[in-house]
């Protein structure tokens, strides 16, 4: 678990070239479909048309050529609501995670999903 402090170095480092974009994601405010689907749009500034549903975040983490990115880091804080909250849908978002790392690995193009436990 990094502190607060130590995660704002740690993400202002993974931000290092310009075409480096870093999704913060707020574990806390990912405890229903709504929340969740609101804070992944926020983060990862999704278009107009998000469906707000598993797969359109499939949809849109597949795509994402709106951020101009070469290497897309999901940084989720408090990752523990976020898990709980995924393990009462059969974990589907995680593995919709697991399956964009996968998908922009196939394209030579970096996406990382960091979790960030409390204390």
């Amino acid at each position: 678990c990094l502190s607060y402090t130590k995660l704002y170095e740690t993400m202002f480092h993974l931000r290092g070239g310009s075409r480096t974009y870093v999704a913060y994601i707020r574990g806390c405010r990912c405890t229903s479909h709504k929340q969740l689907h609101a804070e992944f749009s926020a983060a990862l500034q999704f278009p107009a048309y998000y469906g707000e549903n598993p797969n359109a975040l499939a949809e849109c983490l597949e795509d994402m050529e709106w951020l101009n990115a070469d290497k897309i880091y999901i940084v989720i804080d408090q990752a523990e609501h976020f898990l709980q909250f995924d393990q009462t849908e059969d974990n589907v978002y995680s593995r919709i995670l697991e399956h964009a790392i996968e998908y922009w690995k196939e394209e030579n193009q970096i996406l990382h999903v960091l979790l960030n436990l409390s204390a």
